[in-house]
Order: structure tokens, then C-alpha cells, then sequence
């Protein structure tokens, strides 16, 4: 059962990720919002949102998003996460 359900929500973050990287920005910010909900330190999820973003110019709220994501992977994991887009918006 816990088998069948990690490979359900594997698919359903794997096909999001699909959609956001084939939508257009407004589009692909819904799908990855809902990827950053399920996989809250998923890097190639949080990269591609502030690509998004950025492309929505919308650097704030990147900007936002960026600092909340950094706080909690250091705190989760104990080390800095290293995003593509970190050195434009910091």
C-alpha cells in the first residue's frame, strides 16, 4: 500500500513538472505552486517557478519565495541549497 501510494505521488509530481515545463508562465506557476506543496524542497521545481516568475516579472515575489525556500532547506537539511537562479535574485 505505502508502495503503491509513494509511486502515485511520484507520477502526479513528475507529470506536473511536465505540464509547467510545456505551459505558459501564468500556467506553469499554478502547476509548480501545487509541486512546491507536495515536494517542498524539490530544487528543479523551485527553479523553474522563479523562472516563471521572472518571466512574469514578478521579481519579488521570486525574490520572496526564494529567501522562504533557502530558510527551510537550511534548516531541513542542514545545508544551502543551490538554485540556478539564486546569484539574480539575491
Amino acid at each position: 500500500m505505502v508502495e503503491a501510494r509513494e509511486h502515485l505521488h511520484e507520477s502526479v509530481i513528475t507529470s506536473l513538472e511536465n505540464a509547467a515545463e510545456n505551459a505558459a508562465p501564468e500556467q506553469a506557476v499554478i502547476y509548480l505552486e501545487r509541486i512546491m506543496e507536495l515536494e517542498p524542497l524539490m530544487e528543479s521545481a523551485m527553479n523553474l517557478l522563479l523562472e516563471n516568475l521572472l518571466k512574469l516579472g514578478r521579481k519579488q515575489s521570486a525574490a520572496k519565495r526564494l529567501r522562504a525556500f533557502l530558510t527551510r532547506h537550511q534548516n531541513e537539511m542542514g545545508f544551502e541549497a543551490n538554485l540556478e537562479l539564486q546569484q539574480v535574485l539575491t
